[in-house]
């Protein structure tokens, strides 16, 4: 009897410990899918983060996508001017045939029938080459001014600046895009090409660094006065160097030199501050990104737009050129910066 007793005992044991092992591991089923929720969850979140990094990109991408649509442009005429060579090449070749078996009707049949097929497709190749160099005009129209005598914005006195090639790497003319960016917008550019924008840093210096260039800035006050100032060798520097203004040459013009005192300065916005102060924030106290010594500078050409001279806000902090043709507390109604390739 106690043996029967001691047996269902242990029976009722087992039991329990089964179901209890079967919990454990159900709770332990139920932590690993909550676990893997929780993972998906964060793949999910990081995935989101991504997403919305890529579509702040976008207008700036969009932007670059303009700029060197015009290079992609100029590779594919090229292409197909090559293989319209090489189409030449195969005409003459057969026309050579053709006359050393001129006594062979057949082949002289087939060989006409070759060469009238390879100038059909010549003729197509050359249709499509001068669509592509119409599209590439309009491309180059919109990323470049050029300077003649018949230009409505500014015709400079001056015979070494007088001409084309010349590209516009800023423009500001009604204050429809703010130029109070972060230094992604900077380096990379912004704005409207047809109105206001800035090319960006990194275009500048690749354009600048590869091959020597010169700069015109084109300046209008509100008596639609109109001035320029022109530097014989303009470059910046890398990102590492913090878009550094390496070189500007000789000054010309009749607007004043006021960017000479900010050669060598690193170019500051306001969430990267690169100026030589360390109390103070001059990109922040400036309102736009610009090459900074100190808070002190005879040139900011990216500051506030204001619809006036002198606007009380922004006193000093508009689109300045501080010189003797007028003060830093004046703001200029309109600027352009264009490069060009020297010996272009």
């Amino acid at each position: 009897m106690q043996y029967f007793l001691k047996l269902s005992f242990i029976i009722v044991i087992y039991g329990a410990i089964v179901t209890l092992c079967q919990s454990s591991c159900i709770q332990r089923n139920k932590i690993r899918s909550l676990r893997q929720i929780e993972s998906h969850h964060e793949n999910t979140t990081t995935n989101i983060s991504d997403c919305r990094e890529y579509e702040s990109r976008l207008p700036n991408q969009a932007f670059l996508n303009n700029l060197y649509k015009s290079e992609t442009l100029k590779d594919t005429i090229e292409a197909k001017e090559l293989e319209i060579s090489k189409l030449n090449a195969t005409i003459s070749k057969l026309e050579f045939e053709r006359l050393q078996s001129i006594n062979g009707c057949k082949e002289c049949n087939e060989l006409v029938v070759q060469i009238q097929m390879q100038k059909e497709k010549i003729g197509q190749l050359q249709l499509e080459v001068e669509m592509l160099k119409f599209e590439l005009l309009n491309w180059k129209t919109k990323l470049s001014f050029n300077v003649n005598k018949e230009d409505t914005f500014f015709v400079p006195n001056d015979k070494r600046v007088v001409g084309a090639h010349w590209t516009t790497i800023q423009h500001r003319i009604d204050g429809t895009v703010d130029f109070r960016q972060d230094w992604k917008s900077y380096r990379d550019g912004f704005g409207i090409l047809d109105a206001d924008f800035f090319l960006g840093l990194e275009n500048i210096h690749q354009w600048t660094i590869s091959q020597p260039h010169e700069l015109l800035i084109l300046l209008k006050d509100w008596n639609n006065i109109q001035r320029h100032a022109h530097y014989d060798h303009f470059s910046i520097g890398s990102e590492l160097q913090k878009y550094k203004l390496l070189t500007l040459g000789n000054y010309s013009g009749n607007a004043g030199d006021a960017l000479t005192p900010n050669l060598y300065a690193n170019f500051s916005t306001y969430d990267r501050d690169n100026d030589n102060l360390s109390a103070l924030r001059c990109d922040e106290w400036r309102s736009s990104g610009w090459w900074y010594h100190t808070c002190v500078s005879d040139s900011n050409l990216n500051g506030h737009y204001c619809a006036s001279p002198y606007c009380s806000k922004h006193l000093g902090r508009g689109i300045v050129w501080n010189t003797a043709w007028h003060n830093w507390q004046y703001s200029l109604k309109s600027v352009q910066m264009l490069i060009r390739q020297i010996n272009h």
